[in-house]
């Protein structure tokens, strides 16, 4: 979305619907501080109501600049959360987790059920939609679910950044949360990414998101890194 005045590029905004129903701002431009106010008042609405027509329920930044803020403040925006990112160096645990559940690779044909699982397990905003799972597993070799009575109560998915694994989701149902099963997942995960030879694993969750936090501490990762903050409009309808 680009804004003219005349025959003079304004500004320019580009969103991403990847993750929708949130269209996550990649890009964000404006001239001069001049513009900052009609900006605010008259173009950001009128790409909001757009954006609504195209299925999105927030318009979100990454943003700490501070003349930013306050304008997303000032036009209704409120702090969603903060991301946290962590690692861990070394994939030998103590812990053991949860025995009474298993834990295998996921299949394609098991999308829906694990769709279904993160729904449940995340808030509306940070939920993933069928396509992102979709492009999520398809990237992944490492995709495990655990089940338990013959159900999927969770599942974990890893990309392979060269030396480096990433641990791009992990979901359990709220109802088996506080059990050991996410320990297990992260477990075997390790004892995959160790056959592989890697050695170092990343990954992030919302500040607000304590029990998993807790976690990832005691399965010894480390925070890494500053916080990156999500500003977005409550949704009590479309953008």
């Amino acid at each position: 979305m680009v804004w003219h005045r005349g025959k003079g590029l304004r500004g320019a905004l580009l969103p991403s619907l990847y993750r929708r129903p949130v269209a996550e701002v990649r890009l964000f431009s404006l001239r001069d501080t001049s513009d900052h106010q009609p900006f605010f008042q008259q173009i950001l609405p009128m790409a909001e109501r757009r954006l609504s027509e195209l299925g999105a329920r927030w318009l979100c930044y990454r943003t700490d600049e501070g003349w930013l803020v306050e304008g997303l403040l000032r036009s209704g925006d409120m702090l969603q959360d903060e991301v946290v990112s962590y690692c861990k160096v070394g994939l030998s645990v103590e812990a053991k987790g949860n025995p009474d559940v298993s834990v295998r690779t996921g299949a394609q044909g098991e999308l829906a059920t694990v769709l279904a699982v993160d729904k449940e397990a995340f808030d509306p905003f940070w939920a993933l939609n069928e396509d992102v799972l979709r492009h999520e597993v398809a990237q992944a070799p490492w995709f495990l679910v655990a089940e338990s009575n013959r159900q999927i109560v969770g599942y974990i998915i890893a990309q392979r950044w060269g030396t480096e694994a990433y641990v791009s989701r992990i979901g359990i149902l709220p109802a088996m949360q506080g059990r050991g099963i996410g320990t297990r997942l992260m477990l075997e995960a390790f004892r995959v990414m160790r056959r592989d030879h890697l050695k170092r694993v990343l990954l992030n969750t919302q500040r607000r998101n304590t029990r998993s936090q807790r976690l990832y501490e005691a399965l010894g990762f480390r925070r890494i890194g500053p916080m990156v903050t999500y500003w977005a409009k409550v949704p009590t309808k479309p953008v």
